[in-house]
Protein backbone atom coordinates (compact mmCIF):
# COMPACT_ATOMS: atom_id res chain seq x y z
CA UNK A 1 0.00 0.00 0.00
CA UNK A 2 1.60 3.35 -1.25
CA UNK A 3 2.25 5.91 1.50
CA UNK A 4 -0.36 8.50 -0.09
CA UNK A 5 -3.10 5.85 0.37
CA UNK A 6 -2.08 4.85 3.52
CA UNK A 7 -2.29 8.68 4.75
CA UNK A 8 -5.66 8.81 3.61
CA UNK A 9 -7.16 5.28 5.11
CA UNK A 10 -5.47 6.62 8.48
CA UNK A 11 -7.58 9.80 8.25
CA UNK A 12 -10.66 8.31 7.34
CA UNK A 13 -10.53 5.76 10.19
CA UNK A 14 -9.38 8.54 12.66
CA UNK A 15 -12.57 10.70 11.32
CA UNK A 16 -14.88 8.17 11.32
CA UNK A 17 -13.61 6.83 14.90
CA UNK A 18 -13.64 10.48 16.43
CA UNK A 19 -17.31 11.22 15.06
CA UNK A 20 -18.56 8.13 16.28
CA UNK A 21 -16.50 6.96 19.11
CA UNK A 22 -18.84 8.62 22.16
CA UNK A 23 -21.63 6.82 20.37
CA UNK A 24 -19.95 3.61 20.54
CA UNK A 25 -18.57 4.06 23.96
CA UNK A 26 -22.38 4.94 25.38
CA UNK A 27 -23.64 2.09 23.77
CA UNK A 28 -21.68 -0.37 24.76
CA UNK A 29 -21.12 0.66 28.58
CA UNK A 30 -25.11 0.53 28.46
CA UNK A 31 -25.00 -2.70 26.99
CA UNK A 32 -22.68 -4.04 29.77
CA UNK A 33 -25.37 -2.77 32.22
CA UNK A 34 -28.01 -4.23 30.18
CA UNK A 35 -26.40 -7.87 30.43
CA UNK A 36 -27.38 -8.11 33.98
CA UNK A 37 -31.51 -7.37 33.73
CA UNK A 38 -32.91 -10.24 35.78
CA UNK A 39 -29.88 -9.76 38.35
CA UNK A 40 -30.25 -6.00 38.80
CA UNK A 41 -34.39 -6.67 38.82
CA UNK A 42 -33.88 -8.94 41.95
CA UNK A 43 -31.71 -6.43 43.72
CA UNK A 44 -33.90 -3.71 43.18
CA UNK A 45 -37.15 -6.01 44.27
CA UNK A 46 -37.68 -6.80 47.52
CA UNK A 47 -40.61 -8.76 47.22
CA UNK A 48 -39.26 -11.14 45.10
CA UNK A 49 -36.02 -11.67 46.58
CA UNK A 50 -36.91 -15.39 48.31
CA UNK A 51 -34.90 -18.60 47.48
CA UNK A 52 -36.57 -20.86 44.76
CA UNK A 53 -38.64 -23.45 45.88
CA UNK A 54 -37.27 -27.04 44.74
CA UNK A 55 -41.15 -27.69 44.31
CA UNK A 56 -43.35 -24.67 42.54
CA UNK A 57 -46.85 -24.67 43.51
CA UNK A 58 -48.95 -26.06 40.42
CA UNK A 59 -50.01 -23.27 37.97
CA UNK A 60 -52.78 -24.63 36.33
CA UNK A 61 -55.61 -23.02 38.83
CA UNK A 62 -53.95 -19.93 39.05
CA UNK A 63 -53.42 -19.38 35.46
CA UNK A 64 -56.53 -20.89 34.31
CA UNK A 65 -58.48 -18.43 36.73
CA UNK A 66 -56.45 -15.51 35.12
CA UNK A 67 -57.18 -16.39 31.40
CA UNK A 68 -60.92 -16.84 32.45
CA UNK A 69 -61.12 -13.71 33.86
CA UNK A 70 -60.28 -12.06 30.94
CA UNK A 71 -61.57 -13.81 28.54
CA UNK A 72 -65.16 -13.13 30.41
CA UNK A 73 -64.68 -9.23 29.21
CA UNK A 74 -62.63 -9.36 25.96
CA UNK A 75 -60.45 -11.39 23.89
CA UNK A 76 -57.30 -13.44 24.68
CA UNK A 77 -55.07 -13.33 21.55
CA UNK A 78 -52.15 -14.52 23.45
CA UNK A 79 -50.62 -15.94 26.42
CA UNK A 80 -47.23 -16.58 27.70
CA UNK A 81 -45.91 -17.87 30.96
CA UNK A 82 -42.33 -17.38 32.28
CA UNK A 83 -42.01 -19.83 34.49
CA UNK A 84 -40.11 -20.09 37.90
CA UNK A 85 -35.82 -19.13 38.00
CA UNK A 86 -32.93 -18.89 40.11
CA UNK A 87 -33.30 -15.15 39.12
CA UNK A 88 -36.77 -14.56 39.09
CA UNK A 89 -38.40 -17.19 41.50
CA UNK A 90 -42.17 -16.70 40.28
CA UNK A 91 -44.31 -17.18 37.75
CA UNK A 92 -44.92 -14.55 35.33
CA UNK A 93 -47.98 -14.11 33.02
CA UNK A 94 -48.00 -11.91 29.74
CA UNK A 95 -51.16 -11.47 27.98
CA UNK A 96 -52.65 -9.70 25.35
CA UNK A 97 -55.84 -8.66 25.70
CA UNK A 98 -58.53 -6.92 23.50
CA UNK A 99 -61.30 -5.55 25.53
CA UNK A 100 -64.63 -5.78 24.53
CA UNK A 101 -65.66 -2.99 22.16
CA UNK A 102 -62.16 -1.90 20.97
CA UNK A 103 -59.70 -3.27 18.27
CA UNK A 104 -56.19 -2.75 19.92
CA UNK A 105 -54.94 -5.12 22.25
CA UNK A 106 -53.36 -4.11 25.52
CA UNK A 107 -50.28 -5.94 27.48
CA UNK A 108 -51.58 -7.18 30.92
CA UNK A 109 -49.00 -9.04 33.13
CA UNK A 110 -49.72 -10.95 36.46
CA UNK A 111 -46.84 -12.63 38.70
CA UNK A 112 -47.36 -15.41 41.52
CA UNK A 113 -45.42 -16.54 44.38
CA UNK A 114 -44.01 -20.15 42.98
CA UNK A 115 -44.19 -21.73 47.14
CA UNK A 116 -47.49 -19.92 48.11
CA UNK A 117 -49.45 -18.82 45.02
CA UNK A 118 -49.70 -15.24 46.49
CA UNK A 119 -50.23 -12.81 43.52
CA UNK A 120 -47.43 -10.21 43.35
CA UNK A 121 -47.81 -6.41 42.91
CA UNK A 122 -46.92 -5.48 39.80
CA UNK A 123 -43.46 -3.92 39.06
CA UNK A 124 -43.32 -0.37 38.66
CA UNK A 125 -40.63 0.63 36.09
CA UNK A 126 -37.24 1.66 37.53
CA UNK A 127 -33.44 0.90 37.95
CA UNK A 128 -33.79 -2.07 35.97
CA UNK A 129 -35.88 -0.37 33.01
CA UNK A 130 -33.84 1.90 32.34
CA UNK A 131 -30.69 0.38 32.63
CA UNK A 132 -31.83 -2.30 29.78
CA UNK A 133 -33.55 -0.19 27.58
CA UNK A 134 -30.66 2.87 27.60
CA UNK A 135 -29.17 0.23 25.85
CA UNK A 136 -31.68 -1.29 23.80
CA UNK A 137 -33.31 2.17 22.49
CA UNK A 138 -32.09 4.84 24.39
CA UNK A 139 -35.12 5.43 25.61
CA UNK A 140 -36.60 6.82 22.40
CA UNK A 141 -39.36 4.99 20.74
CA UNK A 142 -39.16 1.42 20.24
CA UNK A 143 -38.74 1.14 16.12
CA UNK A 144 -36.52 4.16 15.93
CA UNK A 145 -34.55 4.21 19.28
CA UNK A 146 -33.69 0.56 18.10
CA UNK A 147 -32.50 1.89 14.83
CA UNK A 148 -30.17 4.26 16.22
CA UNK A 149 -28.33 2.01 18.58
CA UNK A 150 -28.19 -0.19 15.55
CA UNK A 151 -26.55 2.53 13.87
CA UNK A 152 -24.05 2.23 16.41
CA UNK A 153 -22.95 -1.40 15.12
CA UNK A 154 -22.74 -0.08 11.46
CA UNK A 155 -20.08 2.55 12.38
CA UNK A 156 -18.33 0.16 14.65
CA UNK A 157 -17.86 -1.88 11.89
CA UNK A 158 -16.44 0.69 9.33
CA UNK A 159 -13.51 1.77 12.23
CA UNK A 160 -13.20 -2.41 12.67
CA UNK A 161 -12.63 -2.90 8.86
CA UNK A 162 -10.53 0.86 8.09
CA UNK A 163 -8.31 -0.73 11.18
CA UNK A 164 -8.15 -4.16 10.05
CA UNK A 165 -6.65 -2.51 6.58
CA UNK A 166 -4.73 0.23 8.15
CA UNK A 167 -2.45 -2.14 10.70
CA UNK A 168 -1.24 -4.86 8.56
CA UNK A 169 1.60 -5.39 11.29
CA UNK A 170 -1.16 -7.19 13.97
CA UNK A 171 0.63 -9.77 15.34
CA UNK A 172 3.89 -7.66 16.25
CA UNK A 173 1.23 -4.89 17.73
CA UNK A 174 -0.26 -7.90 19.98
CA UNK A 175 2.29 -7.77 22.11
CA UNK A 176 4.34 -4.44 21.97
CA UNK A 177 2.76 -2.26 25.13
CA UNK A 178 4.83 0.70 25.99
CA UNK A 179 3.49 1.92 29.38
CA UNK A 180 6.66 3.40 30.42
CA UNK A 181 7.02 5.84 27.31
CA UNK A 182 5.10 9.02 26.54
CA UNK A 183 1.58 9.13 26.89
CA UNK A 184 0.55 9.14 23.48
CA UNK A 185 2.15 6.16 22.56
CA UNK A 186 0.48 4.76 26.05
CA UNK A 187 -2.75 5.34 24.48
CA UNK A 188 -1.61 4.05 21.09
CA UNK A 189 -0.34 0.93 21.98
CA UNK A 190 -3.29 0.49 24.58
CA UNK A 191 -5.71 0.91 21.83
CA UNK A 192 -4.27 -1.29 19.42
CA UNK A 193 -3.22 -4.06 21.70
CA UNK A 194 -6.84 -3.91 23.15
CA UNK A 195 -8.36 -4.05 19.60
CA UNK A 196 -6.26 -6.78 17.88
CA UNK A 197 -6.97 -9.28 20.93
CA UNK A 198 -11.05 -8.58 21.21
CA UNK A 199 -11.62 -8.47 17.58
CA UNK A 200 -13.37 -10.97 17.12
CA UNK A 201 -15.73 -9.74 19.64
CA UNK A 202 -16.12 -6.46 18.28
CA UNK A 203 -16.71 -7.61 15.09
CA UNK A 204 -19.47 -9.89 16.46
CA UNK A 205 -21.01 -7.62 18.66
CA UNK A 206 -20.68 -4.84 16.14
CA UNK A 207 -22.81 -7.13 13.28
CA UNK A 208 -25.22 -8.63 15.49
CA UNK A 209 -25.91 -5.17 16.56
CA UNK A 210 -27.04 -3.74 13.06
CA UNK A 211 -28.84 -6.45 12.71
CA UNK A 212 -31.24 -6.58 15.52
CA UNK A 213 -31.45 -2.37 14.98
CA UNK A 214 -32.29 -3.27 11.00
CA UNK A 215 -34.65 -5.73 11.61
CA UNK A 216 -36.61 -3.02 14.15
CA UNK A 217 -36.75 -1.11 11.22
CA UNK A 218 -37.91 -3.85 8.93
CA UNK A 219 -41.66 -4.67 11.31
CA UNK A 220 -43.00 -1.51 10.14
CA UNK A 221 -41.79 -1.96 6.34
CA UNK A 222 -43.79 -5.64 6.79
CA UNK A 223 -46.61 -3.66 8.36
CA UNK A 224 -46.59 -1.32 5.41
CA UNK A 225 -46.13 -4.26 2.70
CA UNK A 226 -49.47 -6.41 3.98
CA UNK A 227 -51.49 -3.71 5.45
CA UNK A 228 -51.86 -4.41 8.65
CA UNK A 229 -50.92 -1.87 11.07
CA UNK A 230 -51.01 -3.16 14.31
CA UNK A 231 -48.09 -5.22 16.29
CA UNK A 232 -50.45 -7.99 17.32
CA UNK A 233 -51.50 -8.22 13.48
CA UNK A 234 -47.85 -8.25 12.34
CA UNK A 235 -46.43 -10.92 14.76
CA UNK A 236 -49.58 -13.28 13.75
CA UNK A 237 -48.30 -12.45 10.05
CA UNK A 238 -44.76 -13.26 11.05
CA UNK A 239 -44.91 -16.22 13.65
CA UNK A 240 -48.07 -18.37 13.26
CA UNK A 241 -49.37 -20.35 15.20
CA UNK A 242 -50.06 -24.03 14.91
CA UNK A 243 -53.66 -23.89 14.08
CA UNK A 244 -56.24 -20.98 13.82
CA UNK A 245 -59.08 -21.57 16.55
CA UNK A 246 -61.69 -23.41 14.96
CA UNK A 247 -64.13 -22.09 17.89
CA UNK A 248 -65.13 -25.55 19.42
CA UNK A 249 -64.73 -25.36 22.89
CA UNK A 250 -62.44 -28.50 25.04
CA UNK A 251 -61.01 -28.35 28.16
CA UNK A 252 -57.63 -27.83 28.29
CA UNK A 253 -55.39 -30.73 30.44
CA UNK A 254 -53.21 -28.95 33.22
CA UNK A 255 -49.80 -27.55 32.06
CA UNK A 256 -48.38 -29.05 35.19
CA UNK A 257 -49.54 -32.32 34.46
CA UNK A 258 -48.22 -31.96 30.71
CA UNK A 259 -44.80 -30.98 31.80
CA UNK A 260 -44.77 -33.97 34.13
CA UNK A 261 -45.58 -36.30 31.08
CA UNK A 262 -43.49 -34.77 28.72
CA UNK A 263 -40.20 -34.40 30.37
CA UNK A 264 -38.92 -38.03 30.05
CA UNK A 265 -38.80 -37.06 26.02
CA UNK A 266 -37.60 -33.68 26.01
CA UNK A 267 -35.24 -33.70 28.37
CA UNK A 268 -35.19 -30.31 30.05
CA UNK A 269 -37.09 -27.61 31.78
CA UNK A 270 -38.68 -24.85 29.50
CA UNK A 271 -38.18 -21.29 30.29
CA UNK A 272 -41.02 -20.05 28.77
CA UNK A 273 -44.70 -21.62 27.56
CA UNK A 274 -46.64 -19.99 25.11
CA UNK A 275 -50.17 -21.28 25.47
CA UNK A 276 -52.13 -20.67 21.54
CA UNK A 277 -56.19 -21.07 21.14
CA UNK A 278 -56.78 -21.07 24.71
CA UNK A 279 -59.86 -23.19 25.92
CA UNK A 280 -60.46 -24.23 22.41
CA UNK A 281 -60.06 -27.70 20.65
CA UNK A 282 -56.59 -26.29 18.51
CA UNK A 283 -55.26 -25.27 22.05
CA UNK A 284 -51.35 -25.81 22.30
CA UNK A 285 -48.60 -25.61 24.46
CA UNK A 286 -45.52 -24.48 23.36
CA UNK A 287 -42.29 -25.04 24.84
CA UNK A 288 -39.63 -22.58 24.76
CA UNK A 289 -36.27 -23.56 26.13
CA UNK A 290 -32.87 -21.69 27.05
CA UNK A 291 -30.14 -21.43 24.71
CA UNK A 292 -27.45 -23.17 26.82
CA UNK A 293 -24.55 -24.53 25.05
CA UNK A 294 -26.35 -23.50 21.63
CA UNK A 295 -26.71 -20.01 19.49
CA UNK A 296 -30.17 -21.31 18.26
CA UNK A 297 -32.37 -19.19 20.47
CA UNK A 298 -35.62 -20.89 19.36
CA UNK A 299 -35.24 -24.54 20.32
CA UNK A 300 -39.19 -25.62 21.26
CA UNK A 301 -41.58 -28.32 21.70
CA UNK A 302 -45.00 -28.06 21.02
CA UNK A 303 -48.04 -30.68 22.71
CA UNK A 304 -51.83 -30.23 22.32
CA UNK A 305 -53.17 -28.79 25.11
CA UNK A 306 -56.88 -30.73 24.69
CA UNK A 307 -54.80 -34.29 23.99
CA UNK A 308 -51.26 -33.88 25.38
CA UNK A 309 -50.09 -35.28 21.72
CA UNK A 310 -46.67 -34.15 20.90
CA UNK A 311 -46.35 -32.81 17.88
CA UNK A 312 -43.33 -33.51 16.07
CA UNK A 313 -42.16 -30.25 15.12
CA UNK A 314 -38.38 -28.73 14.21
CA UNK A 315 -36.50 -27.42 17.08
CA UNK A 316 -36.31 -24.08 15.21
CA UNK A 317 -38.66 -21.64 14.91
CA UNK A 318 -40.35 -22.08 11.81
CA UNK A 319 -41.25 -18.89 10.91
CA UNK A 320 -38.20 -18.52 7.75
CA UNK A 321 -34.56 -18.33 7.46
CA UNK A 322 -34.64 -14.93 8.31
CA UNK A 323 -36.65 -15.31 11.77
CA UNK A 324 -33.87 -18.44 12.38
CA UNK A 325 -30.74 -15.91 12.12
CA UNK A 326 -32.68 -13.56 14.07
CA UNK A 327 -32.96 -15.81 16.85
CA UNK A 328 -29.29 -16.88 16.41
CA UNK A 329 -27.89 -13.14 16.30
CA UNK A 330 -30.02 -12.33 19.44
CA UNK A 331 -28.80 -15.15 21.50
CA UNK A 332 -25.54 -14.34 20.32
CA UNK A 333 -25.77 -10.31 20.76
CA UNK A 334 -27.05 -11.09 24.86
CA UNK A 335 -24.58 -14.09 25.40
CA UNK A 336 -27.18 -16.44 26.62
CA UNK A 337 -25.98 -18.93 25.11
CA UNK A 338 -23.82 -19.69 28.59
CA UNK A 339 -23.64 -19.95 32.10
CA UNK A 340 -22.85 -17.36 34.12
CA UNK A 341 -19.12 -16.78 33.21
CA UNK A 342 -20.43 -15.79 29.79
CA UNK A 343 -21.80 -12.54 31.49
CA UNK A 344 -18.50 -11.78 32.73
CA UNK A 345 -16.58 -12.73 30.15
CA UNK A 346 -19.06 -10.43 28.05
CA UNK A 347 -18.66 -7.51 30.99
CA UNK A 348 -14.93 -7.76 30.25
CA UNK A 349 -14.54 -7.23 26.31
CA UNK A 350 -17.61 -4.45 26.58
CA UNK A 351 -15.40 -3.02 29.40
CA UNK A 352 -12.49 -3.43 26.42
CA UNK A 353 -14.47 -1.49 24.06
CA UNK A 354 -15.37 1.48 25.86
CA UNK A 355 -11.80 1.39 26.31
CA UNK A 356 -10.72 1.55 22.83
CA UNK A 357 -13.61 4.31 21.95
CA UNK A 358 -12.09 6.66 24.78
CA UNK A 359 -8.32 5.87 23.49
CA UNK A 360 -9.30 6.50 20.54
CA UNK A 361 -10.44 10.27 20.36
CA UNK A 362 -7.45 10.90 22.94
CA UNK A 363 -5.03 9.78 20.67
CA UNK A 364 -6.66 11.86 17.75
CA UNK A 365 -7.02 14.69 20.36
CA UNK A 366 -2.86 14.50 21.13
CA UNK A 367 -1.82 14.54 18.07
CA UNK A 368 -3.50 17.93 17.26
CA UNK A 369 -2.53 19.10 20.65
CA UNK A 370 1.25 18.19 20.69
CA UNK A 371 1.66 17.19 17.33
CA UNK A 372 0.95 20.32 15.65
CA UNK A 373 -1.20 18.26 12.96
CA UNK A 374 -4.62 20.68 14.48
CA UNK A 375 -6.20 23.71 12.96
CA UNK A 376 -8.21 24.90 15.56
CA UNK A 377 -6.56 26.99 18.63
CA UNK A 378 -4.72 24.65 20.93
CA UNK A 379 -7.33 25.54 23.98
CA UNK A 380 -10.33 23.87 21.56
CA UNK A 381 -8.35 20.15 21.67
CA UNK A 382 -8.27 20.99 25.57
CA UNK A 383 -11.34 21.38 25.98
CA UNK A 384 -12.50 19.06 23.97
CA UNK A 385 -10.69 16.27 25.61
CA UNK A 386 -11.86 17.29 28.74
CA UNK A 387 -15.27 17.10 27.62
CA UNK A 388 -14.27 13.40 26.66
CA UNK A 389 -13.32 12.23 29.43
CA UNK A 390 -16.58 13.91 31.69
CA UNK A 391 -18.42 12.29 29.03
CA UNK A 392 -17.20 8.43 29.80
CA UNK A 393 -16.70 8.75 33.03
CA UNK A 394 -19.96 10.73 33.68
CA UNK A 395 -22.37 8.09 32.62
CA UNK A 396 -19.94 5.83 34.70
CA UNK A 397 -20.91 7.38 37.56
CA UNK A 398 -24.64 8.51 36.67
CA UNK A 399 -25.17 4.66 35.95
CA UNK A 400 -23.80 3.81 39.55
CA UNK A 401 -25.64 6.61 41.11
CA UNK A 402 -28.95 5.22 40.23
CA UNK A 403 -29.08 2.40 42.54
CA UNK A 404 -29.02 5.47 45.50
CA UNK A 405 -31.75 7.26 43.79
CA UNK A 406 -33.47 3.94 43.40
CA UNK A 407 -33.19 3.12 47.39
CA UNK A 408 -33.12 6.62 48.78
CA UNK A 409 -35.33 8.44 46.95
CA UNK A 410 -39.33 9.54 46.43
CA UNK A 411 -40.73 9.50 42.50
CA UNK A 412 -41.43 12.55 41.27
CA UNK A 413 -44.80 13.10 41.04
CA UNK A 414 -45.21 9.11 41.66
CA UNK A 415 -43.48 8.07 38.31
CA UNK A 416 -40.30 6.29 39.09
CA UNK A 417 -38.99 6.07 35.92
CA UNK A 418 -39.07 9.55 36.07
CA UNK A 419 -37.26 10.16 38.86
CA UNK A 420 -34.72 7.83 37.87
CA UNK A 421 -33.54 9.24 34.35
CA UNK A 422 -33.78 12.81 35.72
CA UNK A 423 -30.75 11.56 38.62
CA UNK A 424 -29.06 10.11 35.69
CA UNK A 425 -28.43 13.12 33.41
CA UNK A 426 -28.55 15.35 35.83
CA UNK A 427 -25.55 13.53 37.74
CA UNK A 428 -24.38 12.65 34.13
CA UNK A 429 -24.38 16.72 33.20
CA UNK A 430 -22.95 17.56 36.70
CA UNK A 431 -19.63 15.37 35.87
CA UNK A 432 -19.53 16.28 32.22
CA UNK A 433 -19.85 20.89 33.26
CA UNK A 434 -17.12 19.28 36.26
CA UNK A 435 -14.56 18.30 33.93
CA UNK A 436 -15.36 20.63 31.17
CA UNK A 437 -14.41 23.56 33.67
CA UNK A 438 -11.54 21.94 35.32
CA UNK A 439 -8.31 23.04 34.00
CA UNK A 440 -6.73 20.29 35.45
CA UNK A 441 -7.96 17.31 33.27
CA UNK A 442 -5.71 14.91 34.78
CA UNK A 443 -6.71 16.00 38.64
CA UNK A 444 -10.87 15.75 37.51
CA UNK A 445 -9.99 12.06 35.44
CA UNK A 446 -8.71 10.82 39.16
CA UNK A 447 -11.24 12.60 41.24
CA UNK A 448 -14.15 11.39 38.99
CA UNK A 449 -12.42 7.58 38.83
CA UNK A 450 -12.49 7.48 42.66
CA UNK A 451 -15.84 9.02 43.25
CA UNK A 452 -16.96 6.26 40.38
CA UNK A 453 -15.46 3.93 42.23
CA UNK A 454 -16.53 4.54 45.31
CA UNK A 455 -19.90 4.73 44.21
CA UNK A 456 -20.05 1.20 42.97
CA UNK A 457 -18.00 0.16 46.69
CA UNK A 458 -20.69 1.74 48.26
CA UNK A 459 -24.07 0.02 46.78
CA UNK A 460 -23.00 -3.16 48.93
CA UNK A 461 -23.59 -1.68 51.88
CA UNK A 462 -26.57 0.15 50.32
CA UNK A 463 -28.15 -2.69 50.27
CA UNK A 464 -27.44 -4.13 53.51
CA UNK A 465 -28.81 -0.57 55.44
CA UNK A 466 -31.88 -1.14 53.16
CA UNK A 467 -32.56 -4.77 53.28
CA UNK A 468 -31.83 -5.59 56.64
CA UNK A 469 -31.26 -8.91 58.11
CA UNK A 470 -30.38 -10.67 60.87
CA UNK A 471 -26.66 -11.88 60.98
CA UNK A 472 -27.86 -15.61 61.44
CA UNK A 473 -29.77 -15.20 58.90
CA UNK A 474 -27.03 -13.92 56.68
CA UNK A 475 -25.13 -16.52 57.36
CA UNK A 476 -26.91 -19.27 56.78
CA UNK A 477 -28.78 -17.62 53.63
CA UNK A 478 -27.62 -19.72 50.27
CA UNK A 479 -26.14 -17.76 47.06
CA UNK A 480 -28.95 -15.13 46.02
CA UNK A 481 -28.92 -12.69 42.25
CA UNK A 482 -28.35 -9.83 45.44
CA UNK A 483 -25.18 -11.11 46.23
CA UNK A 484 -23.79 -11.03 43.04
CA UNK A 485 -24.97 -7.55 42.01
CA UNK A 486 -23.03 -6.02 45.40
CA UNK A 487 -19.91 -8.77 45.05
CA UNK A 488 -20.08 -7.31 41.45
CA UNK A 489 -20.16 -4.12 42.43
CA UNK A 490 -17.56 -3.99 44.54
CA UNK A 491 -14.80 -5.86 42.54
CA UNK A 492 -15.95 -2.80 39.92
CA UNK A 493 -15.53 -0.46 42.82
CA UNK A 494 -11.90 -1.68 44.26
CA UNK A 495 -10.73 -1.74 40.31
CA UNK A 496 -11.77 2.01 39.87
CA UNK A 497 -10.17 3.03 42.54
CA UNK A 498 -7.06 1.05 42.16
CA UNK A 499 -6.93 2.65 38.34
CA UNK A 500 -7.82 6.35 40.30
CA UNK A 501 -4.84 5.99 42.63
CA UNK A 502 -2.59 4.98 39.25
CA UNK A 503 -3.07 8.05 37.61
CA UNK A 504 -1.13 10.80 37.84
CA UNK A 505 -2.98 14.06 39.11
CA UNK A 506 -0.69 16.28 36.67
CA UNK A 507 1.09 15.51 32.87
CA UNK A 508 3.92 13.74 33.18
Amino acid sequence: MDQQRTKRLLDFHAWAGVLSALFIYVVSLSGVFALFEEEFLHWEEKQIQFELPAQPIPLMPMLSDYAQTLQRTGALTSLDVHLPSITRPYYEAVAYWIPQGERRSIKKTRRWHAKTGVQLKPHEKGLTNWLVNFHRSLMLPRTFGRFIVGLSGVLLLVSIVSGILLHRKMLKEMFTWRLHRSIRLKWQDSHKILGVWSLPFQIMIAFTGAWLGVVALLLPLNATLTGKWGMDEIYVALFPSTAPASGISQPMLSIDEVLVATRPHLDNVPKTISITNWGDETASYIFLYAPHGTLDGSLRAEVSAVTGQRYEVPQIDRSGVSFQILRSMTTLHYGVFGAGWMKILYTVLGAILCIIAITGILIWLEKRQQGGKGTAPKATYVLLGRLTLGTSLGMLLASFSLFYVDKLTAPIEGEKLMTIGTAYFAVWIAALLYAGLNRNAYKSTKQLCQLSGLTALGIPVLSLFTQPLPISEVLQSRWSPVFDVNLGCAIVGLLLIGVSLRLQPHRA
